[in-house]
């Protein structure tokens, strides 16, 4: 791996005046003989780096840390990217949340795409409550039945309109007794 991180490295972008940083950045330039092929190097590496790709990442960072510890440090890591280079795609920590709970948003009110999501979901509980079922661990049913009822059962600790819920003490609790109702729902 070369000094501007593996993208650019293995895409033969990295620049010999470049140091430190990953690619999308430029921490110092060591001469002025390398600014073309630096500033090359960061539009080359920041046209890979779409918002969308950011908006994916900032997703997974936020299930992985919650809102309260997320950072831009953190997903610029998740994507081998300094913060710099998430900041010239939004222009604040404020800005890049607001994009994701739009996409939320979207997911949550448009129909057909959260329709399709629930049914996502709902299919893979299903796969499992099958598994649990063929093994005699769960007792006989119809899995799709009872997946629908884990999922709207337990939407609450899931569906991000409830996300304010998750910051209660308690939240944790409040699952268990859920979770333990319905397996002893379920288990044989």
């Amino acid at each position: 791996m070369g000094k501007n991180g593996p993208l650019v490295s293995s895409m033969g972008l990295g620049c010999m005046g470049m140091s430190g940083g990953t690619y999308g950045s430029v921490d110092r330039v060591e001469s002025n003989q390398h600014n073309c092929c630096s500033w090359y190097s960061i539009l080359m590496a920041d046209s890979l780096l779409t918002k969308e790709t950011i908006l994916d990442a900032t997703e997974d960072v936020l299930r992985r840390f919650g809102p309260e510890k997320t950072s831009v440090v953190d997903v610029a890591r998740s994507l081998n990217v300094t913060h710099g280079t998430i900041y010239r795609h939004f222009p604040s920590k404020s800005a890049l949340r607001l994009a994701v709970l739009k996409r939320w948003f979207y997911v949550i009110t448009e129909p057909d795409i959260a329709n399709e999501f629930v049914n996502h979901i709902i299919g893979s509980i299903t796969k499992i409550v099958e598994a649990g079922i063929n093994n005699h661990e769960f007792k006989e049913g119809l899995a799709g039945d009872i997946a629908r009822g884990i999922y709207v059962s337990t939407i609450r600790f899931h569906h991000p309109l409830y996300s304010r819920e998750w910051l209660i003490p308690t939240i944790q609790q409040e699952y268990d007794v859920v979770w333990n109702l319905i397996m002893s729902g379920i288990l044989q």
